[in-house]
């Protein structure tokens, strides 16, 4: 079921032209990539897909009732915001089905209401509990924010450094448990310890559908199943992770590559064709054999441009 679609985006700045007709969609619990050269338009799709800005053209349509978490370049909190105060922050829902859960749990103890109706909401309180990731969450929420390096969870975030904020961001978004999280380069400022420990995470706790923007092909590989590529305005998509998406990247540039060959091919022999005829001299002749020319030199680049991601990436751990 499609909980996320996107059609004909188009998004400038100034006379820059970034998106031109970028179209995606993400399916529940669907895992996907977003890759593509530094500024082809990643950060850009994100932004739209959340509502954060809006495109000169083309629509964003979600489910209805879709809960979306969203990790951004440069998270915003309020003043005075401790990082334990700001991860619980998303745990609005959560907090609400256990005290609503309680609530009727002590009209049970007391016998107030109709017994079938309090054991039903009883039950659909827990449900919920359960699907929000359990009853120690907000534990969870602290044994988190140690995962990511934070110690003192106590210490204001004006305090912190902007890694550190990031990471405390990271926490909030995953902790929340949203339909569809989007995540924009969610391993920058993590040590090595805390990117696999959100690989796992990521991989066997995260319940949602996953929209990673990233250039790390390792957490690609092991997490994506759809790598999602912006190139030239546009996006492609490829079934799989990183390896995956390097080898049908590569099959589908070779076939375009081919079909330039013969496209070529087939303008030469016509340039051929129109030399040996008899009226190759005259003006209208003439211009026909320069505009073929023309087109034999003038050969689509695309093919020939890469993709910046990760080639040469070095998980060091950039804290």
């Amino acid at each position: 079921m499609t909980i996320l679609d996107a059609r004909g985006l188009q998004r400038s700045y100034g006379t820059r032209e970034v998106l031109r007709n970028a179209s995606l969609s993400i399916a529940d619990h669907e895992r996907v990539g977003l890759v593509g050269r530094n500024g082809s338009g990643k950060s850009t799709i994100a932004r739209i897909l959340v509502g954060a800005e809006p495109p000169d053209d083309g629509r964003v349509t979600t489910r209805s009732d879709l809960r979306l978490g969203w990790l951004e370049q440069e998270p915003r909190f309020a003043a005075g915001t401790t990082a334990i105060d700001a991860v619980l922050e998303g745990l609005g829902r959560w907090r609400d089905a256990i005290k609503r859960h309680g609530e009727i749990s002590a009209r049970l103890e007391r016998q107030d209401g109709e017994l079938a109706g309090l054991l039903d909401g009883q039950a659909r309180a827990a449900a919920e509990v359960e699907e929000l990731g359990g009853w120690a969450l907000e534990h969870e929420a602290e044994t988190m924010l140690d995962h990511m390096g934070i110690s003192d969870q106590s210490r204001e975030l004006a305090t912190m450094s902007g890694g550190e904020r990031r990471r405390v961001a990271l926490a909030r978004v995953l902790v929340s448990s949203p339909d569809l999280a989007i995540l924009d380069e969610p391993t920058n400022h993590l040590d090595i310890d805390a990117v696999e420990w959100l690989e796992t995470w990521l991989s066997e706790r995260f319940r949602g559908a996953l929209m990673l923007v990233t250039h790390d092909r390792y957490l690609l590989d092991r997490v994506v199943t759809r790598t999602l590529e912006v190139e030239d305005g546009e996006v492609h998509s490829y079934e799989g992770g990183w390896g995956r998406y390097l080898e049908a990247k590569a099959e589908r540039e070779a076939h375009a590559e081919r079909h330039e060959a013969n496209r070529r091919n087939f303008l030469r022999s016509e340039i051929e064709w129109l030399r040996r005829s008899p009226a190759a001299r005259t003006t209208k002749q003439r211009a026909r054999i320069d505009r073929a020319e023309a087109a034999i030199a003038g050969a689509p680049a695309r093919a020939e441009r890469g993709v910046e991601l990760a080639i040469e990436h070095v998980r060091s751990g950039n804290v």
